[in-house]
């Protein structure tokens, strides 16, 4: 599967981006957007990040840099557990106007070993190896401020960056252009940069040629979801012909939205027509249509650019993952989000693991290929210890693009094959031959990996995404689309935001599971099939720690387990009587999960169970309709054998109003 990112930017004034950046605005968002299980979005690629720099250059010392706001907005991701992608984008204190200037070049790449080196310093190597260093965003669109960019000065630039960071560690990857790459003589810098990395000299060495790490480009879909592949396989291809040396280079599609124009409001953006559209550009790019006889191509990273924060009037028709409401009818006034359809399918996305299983979809007795209404995803998991089983999902999407039809579903029949016969007992021939290959029948089809020996209680669970049951917006709609809802209307279209899941079922001892369903169009359905683990999700017990001074202390005395539970819970303010509970799953051990119980505890000795509808978001909105949240929560997981792991370390709050932090900037159609 290609790795999961997304982009969010400033608004102009870029040299204000910390405003934008640190609002608490976007740490709700970057929390939604973090809180997806699994890791199922892994970095947020942001624009103009070196706008968080303030650079002072005095008589004598030279230029110097204060890093607090950008040291600020990592931590912030961080925290969420998401990487950057960085692009090396910006002008601190505009103190860069020209990189044909040789001084300035010198200068930048100095700025880019320190920046390097300082969070190596501050997070590690291990960490920042991971980061997708990138040049400046979309240069062929001249998007550059103050800045002079020529193709000599972007090629420039371009060498400061790549021996910068070389300077700091070799271990660091540098990529780009991060642009359209239409077709020459247009596109100049794109194809530049390409022409110099491939034969040119370095600025800096005088060798021939410069490091490219991996190639990235823009392909968006004008509404249509085939045309971002078919655009990457031309791009592509052409490349391939004129730089050779790049044939094996890896390719990012960092920003495949369906439509261009984040701020555009469009209906399908409000609910799960754009979520079912996500997960058929990712199928069609696992299982591309061989019809024009090119060779397949995986990006090695799948983009969308769509972490902005929507406006009014428009919460839910832009795009983005969440629905954002400025609430200005309290005191004080805040900040709501909701999380759209979009952000649940990034979720539904990241059960699927392990090895791509074959699947395809037959009408009639024809195969269809990945560039029709009704698709599929599948894959198995073999486990990796105590706590882990075998597991395979099946993902099926009806998508007919940016159009929805309310009125129509598609009959469709989903053949499981080649599971187990039953609970430990491996099917015939499992140990022979290739593993993972089977048969499918109408509908979809999925062939499955044998569990181990001794694995036992399988069963499998549906989770479907569908506009009447699954959507915020038609709650929103259907309320009179309140400008300022109330806490019961936010508690009423929260109640759409995950799928419906359909408790879990023994699998039949046949090892062939047959479903009928009807598929709204659009819809997600996801078919996950779980072996029982040997142990519950966390041990039971353990040495207990020694405990944390705090204003609650529980009547008796808590085991908490040293690993392999929900951690990292946090408690963040949202208005009065509404708190927002974040957690991480990163220790949990397993993705056969059922719910979080959370419980809650007004007084720090009883706890009781929050009452809510089964959710494996790591995320929740307490909202209680008696308005109490001062207290101590915990969480645990609990997986489809109704089995729970040990607690969280509980965490205590105090309801304050939410941060204002840096003063919200002007909402603005251009970033």
């Amino acid at each position: 599967m290609p790795a999961p990112s997304l982009c969010p930017s400033p608004p102009l004034p870029h040299s204000q981006a910390d405003r934008y950046d640190l609002s608490w605005d976007q740490q709700l968002n970057l929390a939604y957007v973090g809180a997806v299980p699994h890791g199922g979005i892994e970095q947020v690629r942001t624009h103009w990040l070196l706008e968080l720099i303030t650079a002072r250059e005095s008589a004598g010392q030279g230029l110097s840099y204060n890093f607090t706001h950008l040291d600020g907005y990592l931590d912030l991701l961080r925290e969420n557990q998401l990487l950057p992608g960085f692009e090396l984008m910006g002008s601190p204190s505009q103190r860069f106007t020209d990189f044909e200037d040789k001084r300035q070049v010198l200068a930048w790449k100095e700025l880019v070993s320190l920046l390097a080196r300082r969070y190596i310093g501050r997070y590690g190597l291990s960490y920042v190896s991971k980061w997708n260093f990138e040049t400046w965003n979309e240069p062929d669109h001249h998007d550059f401020d103050n800045v002079t960019m020529t193709l000599q000065g972007f090629l420039n630039y371009y060498d400061a960056c790549s021996e910068g960071l070389r300077a700091a560690s070799p271990a660091l990857r540098l990529g780009g252009p991060g642009d359209s790459f239409h077709p020459w003589p247009r596109s100049p810098l794109c194809w530049g940069l390409l022409e110099h990395c491939h034969n040119g000299t370095n600025f800096f060495t005088g060798e021939l040629g410069v490091r490219l790490d991996y190639i990235s480009l823009h392909k968006k879909g004008a509404g249509s979801s085939i045309y971002i592949l078919e655009q990457e396989q031309a791009t592509v291809q052409q490349i391939r012909r004129l730089f050779p040396k790049f044939a094996d280079t890896p390719v990012y599609n960092d920003e495949a939205d369906p439509l261009v124009g984040w701020a555009l409001p469009q209906p399908w953006r409000a609910d799960v027509t754009y979520a079912a559209m996500v997960v058929k550009v990712v199928a069609q790019h696992q299982n591309p249509p061989r019809a024009n006889g090119s060779a397949a191509l995986r990006p090695a990273l799948l983009s969308n650019d769509n972490a902005f924060l929507s406006f009014h009037p428009h919460p839910f028709t832009q795009r983005t993952l969440t629905a954002r409401f400025q609430v200005n009818d309290t005191e004080p006034p805040h900040v709501q989000l909701l999380r759209k359809p979009v952000l649940t399918a990034m979720a539904l996305l990241a059960l699927l693991d392990g090895r791509q299983l074959w699947a395809e979809v037959s009408r009639g007795g024809t195969v269809l290929d990945s560039n029709h209404t009704v698709g599929v995803l599948a894959s198995a998991h073999l486990p990796a210890g105590p706590r882990d089983a075998w597991r395979a999902t099946v993902l099926l999407y009806a998508s007919d693009d940016t159009r929805a039809h309310a009125a129509r579903a598609v009959p469709v029949t989903l053949r499981l094959l080649g599971v187990p016969r039953g609970p430990g007992e491996p099917r015939p021939g499992a140990g022979r031959g290739p593993r993972g290959t089977g048969r499918g029948a109408a509908g979809g089809g999925a062939a499955g990996v044998a569990p181990a020996a001794g694995s036992a209680g399988l069963v499998y669970v549906t989770l479907a995404l569908d506009n009447p049951r699954c959507s915020p917006h038609g709650k929103w709609q259907r309320l009179g689309r309140p400008v300022f809802p109330t806490a019961e209307e936010f508690r009423r279209m929260r109640a759409a935001e995950d799928p419906v899941a359909e408790a879990p079922r023994p699998f039949p001892a046949s090892g062939r599971l047959t479903l009928s369903v009807e598929l709204r169009l659009p819809s997600l359905l996801l078919l996950h099939v779980c072996a029982r683990p040997e142990k519950p999700p966390g041990p039971a017990s353990g040495r207990p720690r020694p405990r944390r001074p705090g204003p609650a202390t529980p009547a008796a005395p808590i085991t908490e387990p040293l690993s392999l539970q929900v951690t990292r819970l946090r408690a963040l303010p949202l208005t009065r009587g509404q708190v927002l509970l974040v957690w991480s799953d990163e220790r949990v051990g397993s993705k056969c999960l059922w719910t979080y119980e959370i419980q809650f505890s007004a007084d720090g000795e009883v706890y009781t169970p929050i009452s809510r509808k089964p959710s494996t978001f790591n995320l929740f909105v307490f909202s209680p309709e008696s308005a109490v949240t001062s207290g101590s929560y915990r969480v645990r997981a609990v997986d489809y054998w109704a089995r729970p792991g040990p607690f969280s370390t509980r965490v205590h709050y105090v309801e304050v109003p939410a941060p204002s932090g840096p003063p919200r900037p002007s909402d603005c159609e251009r970033c």
